[in-house]
């Protein structure tokens, strides 16, 4: 867990500099808005607004859900707050350890979840800079936006079926935890 949270951090630090060594060398109008939102002209003035704005964006999206979210699920699956799987009452009785194990898979798959929209917008403010390098509008980058939402959408979802059997096995040992 801890590898997948630097992993992450090492992805924002990357596509920050990226990003900061980029910004001299942009033309004043970058191609950034996509074909069909504005068909006419689909460049903007530079500015630091459109240039670091969305990727703030992505940047706070990525601390709650892929840092905060997990530490945050950790500890309220362990107090017995909330679990997220089925029966969660007989889950709330078994022993904290137990209830961390089940919420494990969930907790890697948000991380997951996050890193791949994180390399997306990474790709495309790439694909950005080399469109206004070359003057030409944006294309947006197709043909990794369905597969990188692909691969967030099965981290997900895989995390949240091995914490469902999880929380099934750990029923099945009856290892259950009373506060006297």
């Amino acid at each position: 867990m801890r590898l997948l949270t630097i992993a992450l951090l090492g992805i924002l630090v990357v596509t920050w500099v990226m990003l900061v060594d980029l910004w001299p060398t942009l033309p004043e109008r970058i191609p950034l808005l996509p074909p069909g939102l504005d068909a006419t002209d689909p460049f903007v003035e530079r500015s630091l607004a459109w240039w670091f704005g969305p990727p703030a964006g992505a940047t706070l999206v990525a601390l709650l859900t892929g840092v905060l979210g997990p530490r945050m699920l950790a500890r309220r699956a362990t107090d017995g707050r909330w679990n997220p799987v089925p029966r969660a009452g007989s889950v709330r009785q078994l022993a904290p350890e137990a209830r961390a194990r089940i919420v494990q898979p969930i907790r890697l798959g948000l991380v997951g979840a996050t890193i791949c929209p994180l390399i997306l917008v990474a790709r495309w403010w790439v694909h950005v800079a080399e469109a206004a390098a070359n003057g030409a509008p944006s294309t947006g980058g197709a043909g990794v936006s369905l597969t990188m939402l692909t691969a967030a959408t099965t981290s997900l979802g895989a995390g949240w079926t091995f914490s469902r059997s999880r929380a099934t096995a750990e029923l099945a040992k009856g290892s259950l935890h009373r506060e006297w």
